[in-house]
């Protein structure tokens, strides 16, 4: 859609040009119709070329969640609706359900099990490709077992808010807490571009002063 109207206002910006500014000079109106109509198919033909070599039409990584809040639910319904993230969910394991407001949460998009021995034989048989830790509580050890063996299968794992960040480029508020804040700080390391910055922000500062001296 996005690159039809841009084809579109392309062609009737050239048209215009032509009609207004180079009527009397040149006249190539029929080469620039031509021209636009299949430089648009021949793009669009790359695209869905890509996209089937490269693109969607891949097999999207399997994901499955450990813990649930809104976080996760907004992920779900994303991944659901919008086919360019490229993941699919498959399920969420919340030993905490609460009274169904998970399936609420994300309209229904994905099984939910609170039971630890139907999530240790889910993630056994189902072709996991993905594991995305939500829960901030220790996992019972059964869980943690089954969560180890699927390393044998190169089986990836991301935090909630590095994954959330990674798939949407936003940062996710809602699962921000002291752990992540004190893990994304770094005071180690910055002296020389602090003295850096002070050297720049004096010299320009002197700079800016003398060139607007007159005004004062």
């Amino acid at each position: 859609i996005k690159m039809m109207i841009v084809a579109s206002i392309s062609m009737l910006s050239g048209f215009a040009i032509f009609y207004l500014f180079l009527s009397s000079v040149i006249t190539p109106k029929t080469v620039l119709l031509l021209y636009s109509v299949f430089s648009f198919c021949l793009l669009m033909i790359w695209r869905v070329l890509y996209d089937y070599f490269f693109g969607i039409r891949k097999r999207k990584p399997k994901v499955a969640f450990v813990g649930f809040n809104e976080t996760v639910a907004s992920l779900v319904r994303e991944m659901k609706h919008s086919s360019y993230f490229g993941f699919t969910p498959l399920v969420v394991y919340d030993p905490d359900p609460s009274a169904g407001h998970e399936v609420a949460a994300t309209d229904g998009a994905i099984p939910f099990i609170s039971d630890q021995d139907e999530f240790v034989r889910f993630i056994e048989s189902a072709a996991v490709d993905i594991v995305i830790l939500a829960r901030e509580k220790s996992f019972p050890l059964a869980v943690r077992q089954s969560l180890f063996s699927l390393l044998e299968n190169e089986v990836g794992f991301f935090n909630l808010p590095d994954f959330f960040e990674v798939v949407t480029r936003k940062i996710p508020i809602g699962s921000i807490n002291d752990n992540w804040l004190l893990s994304h700080l770094d005071a180690q390391g910055r002296t020389f571009f602090s003295i850096f910055k002070r050297g720049f922000d004096l010299s320009f500062s002197f700079l800016m002063l003398v060139a607007t001296a007159p005004l004062w």
